[in-house]
Formats: C-alpha cells, structure tokens, sequence
C-alpha cells in the first residue's frame, strides 16, 4: 500500500508547490510516485509542467485516477492536474474515498499538494494522510496565520500528531521561532530558483525526505501549547478545549449560496449568524440603498457589487469593494486580512515595531538575497541565539517616533510578499492562457497543413489523371484520323468500281 503525503501552508509564496515537486523528484528513486494538484485556483501543474490541464482531479474522481494521469516530459514521476474554483463543491467524500484508495493500489508515493484555502473536501485528505507536510516562513505573520490554522484543522483531522512542520527559506542567521521539539526540517533561502526541481533546493530535500520518512509522530500537546501561546500574544480568544471559539467575528451573506457555504465552511471558527454581534461583515449590495444600509452597520465591509456601483461603495468606506465576477481566492484573502485586524490589532503594530527595530539596528538584519547560496552545506547549523522577545516583538518599548517619514515604505514591505504572489499568480494564469492559444493555434495550424498536404495529393492525382486522359484522346484522335484516311481510301476506292 502507498504512503499518502499531503503538503499544505497556512499562506501562498511560502514555496509549498516547489518543495512538492522537488519532493517528487527526490521519491521518485525509492518507489513510484504520484503527485495530484489539490488545488482549484487553478494551479501551476499546467504551466510548470507542460500537461493537459483538462486531465485534472475532477476527472479523476468522476472516471477513476487512470484516465487523469499524466508523466510529464523528462520526468519519471507522474502528476494530476488541479482543478476550476467550482469543482471542488461537485466532490464528495464517497469520491475522495475511492481516489485515494485506487491511488495506494497502484503507487508508493502519493503526494497531494493542497491550496492554501482549505475547502471541505481537503479535511477529508488531510484525515487520510499518513504524513502531513505544513510549510512555514519564519516570520510572525505566517507563523500567526499557522497558529490560527493549527487551531482550525485540530477540530476537523483525527490526528495532529502526523503533522511535520518545515520551515522553508530561512535565515540561517536569525533564530527559528518554531520550538526544535515540533520542528520537522528547516531550509535554508536557495537564492531564485528557476525551477521546482533546482540543484539547491533537491539537495536539501533529500535531507527533508529522510526525515520525512523516519519521522514517528510530533508532540501533539507542544504543537496545542506552542500555537496557543502564538494566539493569545495576539490577543485572540482561545479556549480550554482547543479549536473552539467563544465569539462570533463574520457575517457573510452574500446571497450566493454556493459561496456562503464556502465561505463559512472556510472560516468556521469565526461565523455568526447574528449580524449585531459581527465585527466583520461579507454583503451584497446591489443597489445604493443596500450600500447605504451596510454602511449603517458598525464594522468591517466587504461588499459585492456591480461595476457601476464600486465607486459609490469605495466612497462609503467601505475596507474591500469586489465589483463585477467573484474571485473567490481574494474574498478570502480579504477575510483573513480584516480578521488580523478585528481579532489581532496589535498583530500589525507589532510586526511594525519589529521592522523599526531592524532599522534602527541594521547590522542584526540580513535580507535573504544577501545570503550566500551554498547548497552543498549545512548553512543553518549554527543559528545566531537571539532572544524570544527580539523574536517576536513582543515587548519592544523603543520609541519609533523618529522614524515616522518611514511608515510608508515600512507598509509597503510588509505587503510586498503578498504582492508578489499576486504577481507570481497573474504571472502563472496569461502563461497558462498564452500556452493554450498558441496550442490551439499549433493544433489548428497542424490540421490546415494536413488538410492542405491531402488537397495537393489529390490535386497532384488529379492533374495526372488529366495527362493521361489528354494522352489518351490524343491517341484517340490520331487513330480516328487514321480511321478517316482509310474510309477515304475506301470511298475512293468504291467510285473507281462503279465506273
């Protein structure tokens, strides 16, 4: 039977899809391995890999795993593309069953590469892992966004306890901010990488796949108390039994069902259905008074309107303004945004006050970029041993004041690693679009020389056909005149006779 490995992070541009393929490409030699894109965003399988994205995980479920399988060039692992933001609500759980079932039969290594956000149907894998692989930065904000999704899955998967935590593109200066006892593996910033299955970044997963392979289990109770600890620094309410939350933050009511359900299924822990008590609110509004009457109500917006309206509804205030066709990806990125702002105000300050101390004491910083690459050394195994409290900011007292014409580049920095996987996202989709235009255009183009190739044979039949045919009548024609020569000669003939 095959071992199931579900590799998830709490946030996107952590590098979860390019330690997955870099993992394939390590596991491939032990067994063979399948890798699926559990992801509905699209993905990038189609674009990083060069395969059929009509071959995805909706086939799968629907005509079994064999019709959606492909091997890409040059690789010897093989792969299922993701799927389309609506597919994943026409999957059930009897399907997921039989996928992953028919999936250990026929492979050792199945890897499942889950998008952030998680949907219904990636519980149900996350529950039948046998490893479960959580990607991490070493930073306060990811590792908040850890906690809080920590807290989320402890409710919904049997066992926490096959959970191993990598932090990825580390500082091999700076000091781990996740315990070394519920730590799996952590890898060091390789510089860019032009692609997933990159020198640098195999060679440290080689290490990641033995320990991967060795690990038993992680201390459950040090990953609840580590990631609660995390929650009430930020001041977010956790309770004696972990998972549960005592209020209600999120009234969503857009009037799409499909996406109310997503929605409260995505952010569980935070839903009421009483919008009084609601901090954070996801309306439609489809005309001005329903604009009017949610700007009336005390809290945080995120309006669904149409193009003619945005305007109308920015000038209320409103945080998120989404006009025209719903992206599901940024609601959700706009949920989590207002939710560090409603639970976790000192959150923003904190990493802020954490960025001023840097400037202040530049020489303690070292930018990723600045790290010298060295794949073929263990460049984190003498960590510099900085305190808890440097760590997280938390109880930084220094007076920032004179570093307040600053504020706005600091802002700016703290939301260009989302930025930049919006970019990386944007970047990924016209590549996609591109490659299917221009395949369409090959496949068509391919077709018309076909068809073009068979009307020259056949005109070339043709025409040789027509020589023949002239030389026939030809033929024809000096034989009819020999024919009339001879009845000349007889007529001729007959006269001379008569006379």
């Amino acid at each position: 039977m095959g071992k199931i490995i579900s590799i998830f992070s709490p946030k996107g541009g952590v590098g979860k899809t390019t330690l997955t393929l870099a993992l394939a490409e390590v596991l491939q030699k032990e067994g063979k391995t399948l890798v699926i894109e559990f992801d509905f965003s699209p993905g990038d399988f189609a674009t990083l890999l060069d395969v059929d994205k009509t071959k995805n995980i909706e086939l799968a479920v629907v005509y079994g795993l064999s019709s959606a399988v492909q091997k890409p060039e040059g690789k010897e692992y093989f792969v299922v593309a993701g799927g389309f933001p609506e597919t994943h609500e026409k999957i059930n759980a009897e399907q997921i069953k039989n996928l992953l079932s028919e999936a250990r039969n026929n492979f050792d290594f199945i890897l499942f590469d889950i998008q952030p956000g998680l949907v219904e149907r990636s519980i149900d894998v996350l529950n039948n892992s046998d490893k479960v692989l959580v990607i991490i930065e070493n930073n306060q904000y990811v590792i908040l966004r850890f906690a809080r999704i920590i807290r989320y899955i402890s409710t919904r998967i049997k066992d926490l306890s096959k959970v191993f935590i990598v932090v990825n593109k580390a500082n091999p200066r700076q000091k781990i901010c996740i315990p070394d006892e519920i730590t799996g593996e952590i890898i060091p910033w390789c510089g860019r990488l032009h692609e997933p299955w990159d020198r640098k970044i195999v060679f440290h997963v080689e290490r990641l796949k033995q320990k991967l392979l060795e690990h038993r289990f992680t201390d459950t109770e040090k990953l609840i108390e580590f990631t609660n600890e995390i929650l009430r620094k930020h001041n977010i309410n956790v309770s004696t039994q972990y998972g549960e939350v005592k209020d209600g933050m999120i009234y969503i009511m857009t009037n799409i069902q499909s996406l109310d359900d997503l929605l409260k299924n995505r952010f569980t822990d935070f839903v009421t259905d009483d919008i009084s008590k609601s901090r954070i609110q996801v309306l439609m509004c489809e005309d001005k008074q329903k604009i009017d009457e949610a700007a009336r109500i005390q809290g945080f917006k995120i309006v669904l309107t149409s193009y003619e309206l945005e305007r109308y509804a920015y000038e209320k205030g409103f945080e998120y303004v989404f006009a025209g066709a719903i992206e599901i990806p940024k609601i959700t990125h706009a949920i989590e945004d207002l939710i560090s702002r409603a639970t976790a105000e000192p959150e923003r300050k904190l990493i802020k006050e954490s960025k001023s101390e840097q400037i202040e004491n530049p020489e303690q910083v070292v930018e990723p970029e600045q790290i010298e690459e060295k794949p073929d050394e263990d460049s984190f195994s003498n960590p510099v041993e900085d305190s808890e409290e440097e760590l997280f900011a938390q109880d930084l007292k220094q007076e920032v004041k004179n570093i307040e014409e600053k504020s706005t580049a600091t802002e700016q920095t703290e939301n260009m690693q989302d930025v930049e996987v919006f970019i990386s996202n944007l970047s990924s989709a016209v590549t996609q679009l591109i490659s299917t235009e221009v395949s369409m255009f090959l496949k068509e183009h391919s077709k018309n020389m076909e068809d073009n190739q068979k009307l020259k044979q056949e005109i070339t039949k043709l025409l040789e056909e027509n020589q023949k045919l002239k030389e026939r009548i030809a033929e024809l024609e000096e034989k009819l005149k020999k024919l009339n020569k001879i009845k000349e000669l007889i007529t001729s003939l007959a006269g001379g006779l008569d006379e």
